[in-house]
Formats: C-alpha cells, sequence, structure tokens
C-alpha cells in the first residue's frame, strides 16, 4: 500500500467539483496508511520509516483536500514515525518528505483557520524537535542540516570546541548569537574545551526552527510564527545551570510603531501595528531570567526603559 499511494492520487490538481471525493479518497488511504505503519517496523527500519514519511507527504500534497480526520491522522502518524526514525537517524530525503507534510498541514484547515488547538500544536513542535535531533543523529561536531519548506525553517547543529562560540541562526535572523565555548561540557557529560583537558568534550546540538500558524502556549490568542530553539547532548536533555557566561538568544521582531517614543495611542488608523514578540521565561530556573533584578531594555528606536519581573 505505502508503495503505491502516489500512482493512486495522481496529480494535486483538481477542481472544486472533485473536492469532496478526493477528500474521501485521501480519508481512505490514511486510514490504511496508518494501519499499515503499525505492522512495518518504524522504528527498527530507517527504509520502513522513510517509506510510511513519503507517503503520508503524498497523501497531504494539497493542502485543501485534507479533511479534519486526515489531518489529525497524519500529525499523529508523523509524529510517531519521526519519533522513531530520530533513533537511527533521518537522511535529507527522508527530511524533506518529513518537512514537506508539516508545511503541507500548516496550511490545512486545522491550522490556517485560527481555530485555537493547543494540543496540535504541541504535537507539530514536537515533531519538528524530533526532526532536528534526527536530522544530526548520526553527524560529528560542526556539522550542521536545514530544511526549509514555504512554512517551516529548520536548521540542527552539532557543535564542537570549534564551533561552539559561533552563531546558529535561521534566515530571519532568530537563534543562539552566543554559545560559550566550555559552558555546557559538564552539563552534557564530556570535559572541557581547555587544552589540558583529561576528557573528550560534549558535542553539544543545538537545533533552531521557525513554524507558521501556530500558537506558542495555551495563553496566546494570536495564530503567528513560533520560533522554537531546543539544546540537548546529541540527543538527550541538556540540563545547565550557574552558568559564569550566558547563551544569548535572539528573536528579532518586526518594526513595531507603538514602540517608538513619540507614539500616539489615540491616533485611530484602523491598522493593528502591534507585531511585538512576547517571550515568557521560567523563572524557577535561576540561569534563565532574574526577576528579582529591574533591567534597562533598549527600544528599536534607540530610546531605553527599565522593566522589572512584574511587567
Amino acid at each position: 500500500l505505502v508503495s503505491n499511494v502516489a500512482s493512486v492520487i495522481g496529480g494535486t490538481d483538481m477542481s472544486r467539483r472533485r473536492l469532496s471525493s478526493e477528500q474521501e479518497l485521501i480519508d481512505d488511504l490514511m486510514g490504511h496508511t496508518i494501519s499499515a505503519a503499525s505492522l512495518v517496523g518504524t522504528g527498527s527500519s530507517a527504509a520502513a520509516a522513510t517509506q510510511v514519511l513519503f507517503t503520508v507527504s503524498t497523501l497531504t500534497g494539497d493542502p485543501d483536500s485534507l479533511s479534519e480526520s486526515s489531518q489529525t491522522g497524519a500529525i499523529g502518524l508523523l509524529g510517531e514515525v519521526v519519533g522513531d526514525a530520530a533513533k537511527h537517524g533521518i537522511d535529507d530525503d527522508t527530511a524533506a518528505s518529513a518537512a514537506d507534510t508539516v508545511s503541507s498541514l500548516l496550511d490545512a484547515s486545522l491550522f490556517a483557520s485560527g481555530a485555537s488547538n493547543t494540543s496540535l500544536d504541541g504535537q507539530m513542535a514536537g515533531t519538528v524537535g524530533a526532526l532536528a535531533t534526527g536530522m544530526i543523529a548520526g553527524a560529528y561536531g560542526g556539522q550542521n542540516r536545514s530544511v526549509v519548506t514555504d512554512n517551516l525553517e529548520l536548521r540542527a547543529f552539532r557543535t564542537d570546541c570549534g564551533t561552539r562560540d559561533a552563531a546558529f541562526r535561521l534566515s530571519s535572523g532568530a537563534g543562539v548569537t552566543d554559545l560559550p565555548a566550555a559552558a555546557l561540557d559538564a552539563a552534557a557529560g564530556g570535559g572541557s574545551c581547555d587544552a589540558d583537558a583529561t576528557e573528550a568534550p560534549a558535542d553539544v546540538d543545538v537545533k533552531v526552527a521557525q513554524l507558521k500558524n501556530v500558537r506558542a502556549s495555551e495563553g496566546d490568542g494570536t495564530v503567528s510564527d513560533l520560533v522554537q530553539i531546543e539544546l540537548g547532548g546529541e540527543g538527550a536533555t541538556v540540563k545547565v545551570d550557574n552558568l559564569a557566561e550566558p547563551i544569548v538568544f535572539d528573536i528579532p521582531f518586526d518594526y513595531d510603531p507603538t514602540l517608538e517614543a513619540d507614539y500616539d495611542p489615540g491616533t485611530d488608523t484602523e491598522t493593528c501595528f502591534n507585531q511585538s514578540q512576547v517571550l515568557t521565561f521560567n523563572c524557577d530556573v535561576p540561569t534563565t531570567f532574574d526577576c528579582g533584578e529591574s533591567r534597562e531594555v533598549t527600544l528599536p528606536d534607540g530610546s531605553t526603559t527599565t522593566v522589572t519581573g512584574d511587567v
């Protein structure tokens, strides 16, 4: 089944008259693909995972032809197979198929309609994180991989002592701009980057993604781009604590006239200009952000203002 879906569907161009019958066909094929995927061992076979992901990519090629049930099924299957495949590595062609599926689903009704469904948003963010892990599963320090589609940009880096002080960014500029050379060695289970170190330093993974049409949190009422940044130690979680030097994240935002010093909030232009990014920090992690101290922040127009943890 999974090797012949493309020939059954044919092209993705269709008239609106055919949309209903096309949805029924894809619903049927998606259901059979989900059933077949549980039998082919995607967790132990890279070839099986590749075949299933290619099939799902073909089925989801036209967002307009996807019913909500097909979208939900595809999201669940995609997350499961990518998670399994990440354990043994994901090659470039398989990563491209998975990324195409993500991009199509983000254009389909469950995401593009603006309806709130933070559970699906979380599933998609988790799938993208697993995809990044799989893309560099077999990499050595200094290598990186990337995929770019209309709705997803993903870059995954495996850093070593020679590359850890580089900037790890997307095309938008979002990413990690400063990762201290020796800061994460102990946390990742390796030695120091110093010349006299007795243990080999650990490679540290940096994964940066941007997804369209998702919500960053349950309290976020606006559908927008989600910038996702993860740090890890070759697939494992890295706990960072008591750093002498900070890890610097950079998430630029579009020009916002409401932040100008002379902005008049009484002016009604019938245009919403507020495009500011709101970042929520975990104040239980003292190295992330000190909520007890006031800070002077420079605004885009060059003026400064003082903020505290209460803001």
